[in-house]
């Protein structure tokens, strides 16, 4: 009986040393019958898994399995199997030198330190452990360190050869550093870029470094770089704040809001306290729901409400490059179908000058000017975006219509000579003219007026011509050419009567004849 009891003991306290724990991919270890975690975007969620207490392997066994697998390439199942070797041997520092190797082959390079600490700490003159942290320390950017490490080996082992070469690196490392530190002070970004980019070279690990050029990056407008070095970070560091709100804000100055939105919450899920994060977090919502009004009040037609949904949102951030451009075009937008054709074209033009390669706003401008009947500039826009998108079909159809409208504008504008509007009717424009011909006919008047009027009642029956025929009106609005009438220069009627009598009632003539 007291044997069986001590050997339950036994089984226990095995059970508790080794804590039942277990390596995933990412080389997390997590205690079975608690928690086990699945990966998901933003890091590990909790998933409840029970799990059985399993016998310890020997040693020795667990490290021949993982040797196998190192071979194979299956490092995480290598992992697994040399943290066998750990539990089960704990003192034996080979265990987690192999497990450190591992660990590397994954890219896990902070797992891998901290094996590599512990060899060190129990056998200090291991000279490939030494070696290989001094080469994770370059990595990661802690390049005093890895010198450090690297003149250890060289004492205890004057001939190393990997120490000898990597000495250099790690010194040329930290003077890259030294340099781009003063540049970073100096704010000269794209300088500084440039000595961060040749340390990443040797040291494509240093999340500090990666960090650093993504800064330079925003000065220097390009976002795309930053999302690309935030992800590798992340790769490395899955819950880092700095990369996760930097890679968020790059997509927010990318015009991509639902991905910097997703990237902020994550951090906040990481840091709630952070004063910075949670103010840009709560700029991105006012700006999503004044966007989200104003592009509900234009897809529902009440512009003058989209305008002023739309200039809110620009004061939520005037810095924002992709944003005050996308705004200033959807302002314009809305300007011309308010008939505000020069506030359009301001709009439009603050736009045109952030992103000057954009076809939208030169259309945009071109429309505002044909709208203000400026037609000879609206055709000087057009032949602008032509060079942007000769062959998109707004670009053909508005070069026609602002060259028509030019050609009507450069004729004759018969409405203009009788004094009535384009929208004028019928009645409005017999009135006209017969105000007009009694006015200017060449029989009222003598001497050197005499002829400034006939030209003055000339035009004037041109005009009643053209535009009180239905067809040749409409022919004529469309910028088609219309045959002008030919005017008897030696006689000239009125065709309408001022009170009865005379040539079979039609009313009076009046004949006029030079000289």
């Amino acid at each position: 009986m007291r044997s069986s009891v001590c050997l339950i003991l036994l089984v226990c306290c095995a059970t508790i040393a080794r804590g039942d724990s277990d390596i995933f991919e990412d080389g997390t270890s997590q205690d079975k019958g608690v928690h086990s975690y699945k990966r998901h975007r933003g890091g590990e969620e909790p998933v409840e898994e029970a799990s059985p207490a399993q016998p310890l392997k020997p040693a020795s066994e667990s490290q021949a399995e993982g040797d196998k697998l190192i071979k194979d390439g299956k490092f995480a199942e290598a992992i697994r199997a040399y943290s066998a070797a750990v539990d089960a041997a704990p003192d034996d520092y080979l265990n987690y030198y192999k497990r450190a190797t591992a660990y590397l082959a994954k890219r896990l390079t902070a797992n891998a330190l901290s094996d590599l600490n512990r060899v060190l700490d129990k056998k200090a003159d291991f000279v490939q452990a030494r070696v290989r942290r001094g080469k994770t320390l370059l990595s990661l950017g802690r390049f005093a360190e890895a010198d450090s490490d690297f003149r250890e080996v060289l004492r205890i082992k004057p001939t190393e050869s990997i120490a000898k070469a990597q000495i250099p690196i790690a010194e040329r490392c930290a003077a890259l550093m030294r340099s781009a530190d003063e540049l970073l002070r100096s704010q000269r970004w794209a300088e500084a870029r440039d000595q961060l980019s040749a340390v990443l070279d040797l040291a494509p690990d240093a999340i500090n470094v990666r960090l650093q050029r993504a800064e330079c990056n925003e000065h220097l407008g390009d976002f795309n770089a930053i999302i690309d070095d935030t992800m590798r970070v992340l790769k490395l560091e899955s819950t880092n704040v700095e990369a996760l709100f930097g890679r968020g804000r790059a997509f927010y100055l990318l015009g991509e809001p639902d991905a910097a939105m997703n990237h902020y919450r994550e951090a906040l899920r990481h840091d709630p306290d952070n004063v910075k994060l949670s103010r840009e977090y709560k700029k991105l919502k006012k700006f999503e729901k004044l966007l989200k009004e104003a592009n509900d009040a234009a897809n529902n037609g009440r512009a003058e409400e989209a305008l002023t949904a739309y200039r809110a949102a620009l004061e939520t951030d005037p810095t924002h490059p992709t944003q005050q451009a996308n705004l200033h075009l959807r302002q314009c937008d809305m300007l011309l179908q308010l008939r505000r054709g020069r506030e359009a074209i301001e709009a439009c033009t603050r736009s045109h000058e952030m992103q000057p390669d954009a076809l939208e706003p030169i259309i945009q401008i071109a429309e505002a000017y044909l709208q203000l009947e400026e037609y000879e500039r609206g055709v000087q826009w057009f032949n602008k975006a032509q060079t942007k998108g000769q062959h998109d079909r707004r670009v053909i159809e508005g070069m026609q219509r602002a060259q028509r409208l030019l050609k009507i504008a450069t004729r004759k504008n018969y409405y203009q000579i009788l004094g009535v509007t384009k929208q004028a009717s019928a009645q409005e424009i017999r009135k006209a003219y017969r105000k007009l011909a009694l006015e200017w006919h060449p029989d009222k008047h003598h001497g050197e007026a005499k002829e400034a009027a006939e030209k003055r009642f000339i035009e004037v029956s041109e005009a009643h011509d053209i535009l009180s025929d239905e067809d040749k009106r409409r022919r004529y609005d469309n910028g088609e050419d219309v045959e002008n009438p030919q005017p008897q220069h030696q006689h000239h009627g009125f065709p309408f009567g001022f009170g009865g009598g005379g040539h079979g009632g039609q009313g009076f003539q009046f004949h006029f004849h030079h000289g």
